[in-house]
């Protein structure tokens, strides 16, 4: 499909050949305005395939490291961070996507979030700001982190000072779309006509949109879906102490319904936070081995790890929750909600013998 590219990844293709001055077609937004992961891979010299692939591997380990701090922030062992990065490992927009379409942004996308969040519960703000201004230029709903981060900010009184330090990204998200670095096809619809677009798909509820976005839910999370309610005391008192983290979840969700048709893509950022929160759950289940071995199968039932993706349009569109069928949503979905259920339960029983 596309050489390989596949839809997206031919316009990140495109940005990344413009950016070094060579001739290619205009790309379209908002693609286009994601110049981060392009200009670095431009800026390497790497075939833009080699330079996604190194940047992808490059943020999956940086992904792992960030989300082995922040579950040891929480009071995790070693043991529970490995499990927790196994868990996320095998989701769809993780590794697999990064093998299989390196060409994306979901990597470095994925390794902004899970920074974000250690950053902004560490009270690094100045990183915070940095990473921000990047994720803007990588990957819209990143800004989401921005409100969240600034309520958060409230209990110590810096919510001005958080405030402040979100203003150059949302200053960059604002230059890149008035003077483009790579000005998009002026053909194809703007950002703003694809929101309605989106919008109008789900409210009209054409092609099941309502719920493919449903669905893409458990079938972009997996067991990490229902793993912080298998210690809901302990989730509790996590979210009333880190309250302002709970609106990210919603806003995630809301970004999927605007943003198009992928929502798992934007549902996958909710993992670290949801890994957080199942902290304690995770380390009862690791302190019981064929527990921990069975969230791990679980997991790759969950997200489709077995199915095999050749490359061609047809594995992907039956892969997709955009383009699967509604039958297929339904079934896989059905399953993954049943697995992140018992895989709750599991950890519920281990932590309670």
């Amino acid at each position: 499909m596309n050489d390989r590219l596949g839809y997206d990844g031919q316009q990140y293709a495109w940005l990344t050949l413009r950016l070094r001055g060579l001739d290619a077609p205009a790309p379209r937004e908002p693609l286009a305005f994601r110049v981060a992961p392009a200009a670095i891979v431009a800026a390497s010299g790497l075939d833009v395939r080699i330079g996604f692939l190194a940047l992808d591997v490059a943020a999956l380990g940086g992904t792992a490291l960030v989300l082995i701090a922040l579950l040891r922030r929480f009071g995790a062992t070693a043991g529970v961070a490995l499990l927790g990065v196994t868990l996320w490992a095998l989701l769809p927009f993780t590794a697999r996507a990064a093998i299989h379409t390196p060409v994306l942004t979901d990597a470095v996308s994925g390794l902004l979030g899970a920074a974000l969040l250690l950053c902004a519960l560490s009270r690094r703000y100045a990183v915070f700001a940095v990473l921000l201004l990047v994720g803007a230029l990588t990957r819209e709903s990143l800004l989401l982190f921005a409100p969240c981060a600034i309520l958060a900010a409230r209990r110590d009184r810096n919510a001005l000072r958080v405030a402040v330090a979100t203003l150059p990204a949302f200053a960059a998200f604002a230059i890149v779309r008035i003077l483009p670095p790579v000005a998009p096809d002026a053909a194809m619809p703007s950002s703003a006509t694809l929101v309605r677009y989106h919008v109008g798909r789900f409210l009209l509820n054409v092609d099941a949109s309502p719920l493919r976005q449903a669905f893409a839910i458990p079938l972009s999370l997996g067991v990490i879906l229902g793993s912080p309610f298998a210690m809901p005391r302990a989730t509790a008192a996590l979210a009333r102490r880190e309250a302002a983290w709970v609106l990210l979840a919603p806003l995630v969700v809301l970004a999927g319904v605007v943003g198009g048709m992928e929502p798992d893509r934007y549902d996958t950022t909710l993992a670290p936070l949801l890994l957080v929160g199942a902290a304690p759950a995770l380390g009862a289940a690791a302190a019981r081995p064929i527990v921990a071995g069975a969230l791990v199968v679980a997991q790759a039932i969950a997200c489709r790890a077995f199915i095999p993706l050749d490359g061609s349009e047809a594995s992907a569109f039956a892969f997709s929750v955009a383009t699967m069928p509604a039958s297929a949503i339904v079934l896989w979905g059905t399953l993954a909600l049943a697995l992140a259920v018992a895989s709750t339960l599991a950890m519920r029983w281990a932590a309670t013998r």
